[in-house]
């Protein structure tokens, strides 16, 4: 039995404002650090997550930034790269704000999948309806973390 843990994030130095997507189309989420492989299969490059074959559960969240004063709505999945097939697609999220203030969003995709060969994959954002506003910071010394995605591989 493979009992692999993998853990990708976006992280940015501390201070360091989050990522602004613009409307109307699926968007490459920015991943750009592996924190966790115990088994030394997996890899990023440019935004991608290259994963050896195997069985795999994952949940994945991203912070695709606020709509300010307006309604923001906006649906995460993770897309096979190499195949150019949807995995599975999260639920869509709607910020509604009147009074003026950011309200950020916290996109979640869940689920499990099967690879017979190693495959690319990205996290993708589609902001439906307002060009998002670039994430903000909380500033306390350690990373900003704008997205995590946990992969565990359960079977090869």
């Amino acid at each position: 039995v493979t009992n692999d843990y993998l853990l990708y994030q976006d992280q940015k130095a501390s201070g360091t404002g989050g990522n602004a997507y613009t409307a109307g189309a699926w968007r490459t989420g920015i991943v750009n650090t592996e924190v966790t492989d115990t088994g030394a299969i997996g890899s990023v490059t440019s935004n991608q997550i290259t994963l050896a074959a195997g069985s795999y559960e994952f949940i994945a969240t991203i912070n695709p930034g606020s709509a300010g004063a307006s309604v923001g709505r906006a649906r995460a999945r993770l897309q096979n790269v190499t195949d150019a097939t949807t995995v599975v697609q999260g639920v869509q999220q709607q910020s509604n704000d009147s009074a003026g203030s950011q309200q950020e969003m916290l996109l979640t995709v869940v689920g499990s999948f099967v690879i017979a060969a190693s495959k690319a994959f990205e996290l993708q954002v589609y902001p439906l309806t307002n060009n998002l506003a670039a994430a903000g910071t909380i500033s306390t010394g350690d990373f900003e973390i704008y997205a995590s995605i946990f992969f565990r591989r359960y079977a090869t």
